[in-house]
């Protein structure tokens, strides 16, 4: 059956994100097609991961669960058993294409091809460093324990990582695949120099999170799938549009029913001390119009919000400003199906004064109106942040 069902492969838009060792698919990939092709593991063989949701009514494994791959005309392994696969170790299972293959196809078996979020992540078995990289599903338990310098977790539903690690460390963090740590071709979304030296707490509504560590450090990863509505501010830290990726090609974004917000459903409050003003920079990386700004209120004033807006084709994408601040907010207002998307990193300096004071500002490259959209949007995203 597999073998005349192979032959008549029907036509796909390539929609999937291409890095430098790897491939990512998500649901739209395998939506409406019953036999989906990947040619990308011929010369190398390649490593294969997955994750999708389930929920009490088992609808993932319903739909995505029966999803078969098939190599060279013989089936290998259902979705749902290899979204269950999990090594000895603990660590996240896969299934191995051998070099040479001719033929990967994924079978969509149902009725009308439906899919749920998923995401299926192809690597290249001539990826450095792949057999030291330390991949988890973030689902599998509130702990993860491991001693390893590369971590890589995957989810199609956001989560918040908190690792806790002993001694002092530097850390860069990114919302690619680990194959592209090393690359400029990335943005991180976090980085630390080896001053850190306790827990940090960071919510991530990306499939798949890279943690690349200076050295091999024993980490304890508590996984919480509640985005906290209050919670302590990190020296630094970022907020991005859901599926944000952040390479080379700003266009290219995770898009899965996962990150429907809806117009109201995340807002995160990050609460310090705010005994004092502090130093911020910021710095975005932005793919985004007039028609979905991000708002930055400075909250220790009455001034109306700066509007944030950029864009790839206009070489306006990056973005950077600095404010004495005790607490700022980030508002951002955008349909899920729109291709906009955006990161902004903050880091925080040293006190400079009390709160209630007027705070100085250091723009660069920025984009700003006087215009007030306090009243007009109601974000998607709220962010209000409290610095020590």
């Amino acid at each position: 059956m597999f073998a005349l069902l192979v032959s008549f492969l029907v036509p796909v838009t390539v929609a999937h994100l291409e890095f430098d060792y790897s491939h990512v698919y998500d649901m739209n990939d395998f939506k409406g097609t019953p036999n989906y092709p990947i040619t990308v593991c011929k010369d190398a063989g390649c490593r294969v991961y997955l994750t999708y949701l389930d929920d009490d009514q088992h609808l993932g494994d319903q739909d995505n669960g029966p999803f078969t791959i098939v190599i060279d005309g013989d089936p290998k392994i259902k979705f749902y058993d290899l979204n269950r696969k999990t090594l000895p170790n603990g660590e996240k299972g896969y299934l191995d294409i051998p070099k040479g293959t001719d033929q990967f196809i994924v079978h969509n078996p149902n009725g009308n091809f439906v899919a749920r979020p998923l995401a299926l992540w192809v690597v290249l078995n001539s990826a450095p460093f792949l057999d030291t990289v330390s991949v988890y599903e973030a689902a599998n338990g509130a702990k993860i324990t491991t001693s390893t310098k590369i971590v890589v977790l995957m989810s199609v539903a956001p989560f918040t990582a908190s690792p806790s690690i002993t001694g002092t460390y530097a850390v860069t963090v990114k919302t690619s695949p680990f194959d592209m740590l090393s690359s400029g071709k990335c943005e991180h979304v976090l980085k630390t120099d080896n001053t850190v030296s306790q827990s940090f707490s960071q919510s991530f509504s990306s499939p798949i999170i890279s943690f690349g560590f200076d050295s091999a450090v024993s980490i304890k990863l508590s996984i919480d799938f509640s985005f906290p509505v209050e919670r302590s501010i990190d020296a630094s830290g970022y907020l991005a549009g859901p599926g944000y990726i952040g390479c080379a090609n700003k266009a290219s974004v995770f898009r899965s029913e996962s990150y429907n917000f809806g117009i109201t459903s995340l807002n995160e409050t990050f609460l310090v001390d705010g005994a004092k003003r502090q130093h911020v920079s910021f710095y975005g990386d932005l793919n985004t119009d007039a028609t979905a700004p991000i708002l930055l209120y400075d909250m220790d004033t009455d001034d109306e919000p700066m509007k944030i807006v950029g864009n790839q084709n206009d070489s306006t994408s990056t973005w950077q400003y600095a404010m004495d601040t005790s607490s700022f907010s980030l508002h951002w207002d955008a349909l899920h199906w729109r291709n906009e998307t955006f990161m902004i990193r903050y880091e925080v300096g040293g006190p400079v004064g009390p709160p209630g004071t007027k705070g100085t500002k250091s723009p660069m490259d920025i984009t700003t109106t006087s215009a007030s959209l306090r009243s007009l949007l109601i974000p998607v995203l709220s962010i209000v942040l409290t610095l020590i």
